[in-house]
């Protein structure tokens, strides 16, 4: 029988070299490191060029390593729980298991999909990363367990969590809606309650569900954004009619087509800052429309945009690219994207 609490290195080798995504672990992570050398090199030439004090791009680096660092653990995170679990798929087929169960944690900051999955039969030969096998979003803790029909009787236990992080054993069958409503009762912390408190003040009918709060609360990427979100409607920047989800959307569309284009004055886009989300969404608020993302990439990418001189701003350079329906703001320094505006009628780019 296949030994499932050890992964063979030859398992390890072929889900490597999977396609997953588009790209193998391997190269993901390649490409990853290849984008922060080059963006360091990109720093250190530049700022040796303009004469900058050491002790100033060594911000530029501090933030963009800090940057780069919470990417690199997140993919690593997620490529590994891959690995694992298509490793795990291959032991299944090797031993003639034809279906498995979905496998989420029992506790508060289980994800919604993952605690609706959990319990789900599906069969290994149809298993899809990302649609019925873990994992289903960035830190996925969900696993799976093979199922054998002939075992349902045995009498087992699988292991929850409570709110103080204290593990106790519940019925093996039990899947996690129904541990929910016979074990959680009152499983949010006082401070957890006081804090979505305070961001429903701000968010008002826009605001997630206490639980939904929860699960943000303690995802650190979706939590960033959280903040973000709420302190852009706070100020009035981002419109109130915009939900979380709208935020995260937008912020995920700039990622797909903005990051690691190569723009026409042959800088690399590296990032964005939070004011430019919202500055793409628009706020009724602030009679200030948002933009399209395709057209803020024409801005950056077509040769008869009009390349602005750069800027000294107080916090870093500054250099923009209008055509005739958007001006995107960039640091050439770091490649980040500062801001996005629609370009009024007075100000588009003469045809």
């Amino acid at each position: 029988m296949h030994t499932f609490s050890k992964i063979s290195s030859k398992d390890i080798k072929e889900a490597l070299n999977y396609p997953y995504g588009g790209l193998t672990v391997s190269e993901r992570l390649w490409k990853q490191q290849t984008d922060l050398a080059q963006k360091l090199k990109q720093i250190f030439i530049q700022n040796s060029i303009v004469g900058k004090n050491p002790y100033e791009y060594a911000k530029e680096v501090a933030l963009l390593y800090d940057r780069k660092k919470f990417e690199a653990y997140r993919l690593i995170y997620t490529e590994s729980a891959y690995v694992s679990e298509a490793a795990t798929m291959k032991g299944y087929a090797e031993d003639g298991i034809e279906e498995y169960e979905i496998c989420a944690t029992l506790d508060s900051h289980t994800s919604e999909v993952c605690r609706k999955m959990d319990g789900m039969r599906f069969k290994v030969a149809e298993a899809q990363e990302g649609k019925n096998m873990p994992p289903f979003h960035p830190f996925c803790r969900t696993t799976t367990v093979p199922y054998i029909s002939e075992l349902d009787e045995l009498q087992s236990t699988r292991v929850a969590r409570d709110e103080d992080g204290k593990t106790y054993k519940v019925p093996g069958n039990m899947k996690y809606l129904d541990w929910k409503k016979k074990y959680v009762k009152d499983a949010i912390k006082d401070s957890d309650r006081k804090l979505y408190e305070k961001y429903k003040g701000v968010l008002g009918n826009n605001a997630p569900s206490l639980e939904k709060f929860i699960e943000i609360r303690y995802n650190d990427f979706n939590w960033n954004e959280f903040k973000a979100y709420s302190s852009s409607i706070r100020s009035g920047e981002l419109s109130a009619f915009a939900d979380f989800d709208l935020y995260q959307s937008t912020s995920k569309e700039m990622d797909d087509k903005l990051l690691r284009i190569v723009i026409s004055n042959n800088i690399t886009i590296t990032g964005k800052s939070k004011h430019s989300i919202a500055r793409v969404i628009g706020s009724v608020e602030q009679k200030r429309n948002g933009v399209q993302v395709s057209d803020i990439l024409d801005a950056l990418t077509n040769s008869e945009s009009e390349i602005l001189s750069v800027r000294q701003m107080k916090n870093g350079r500054s250099q923009k690219f209008r055509n005739k329906v958007v001006e995107v703001s960039v640091n050439p320094d770091t490649g980040n994207i500062i801001q996005v505006n629609p370009v009024h009628s007075r100000r588009k780019v003469k045809s």
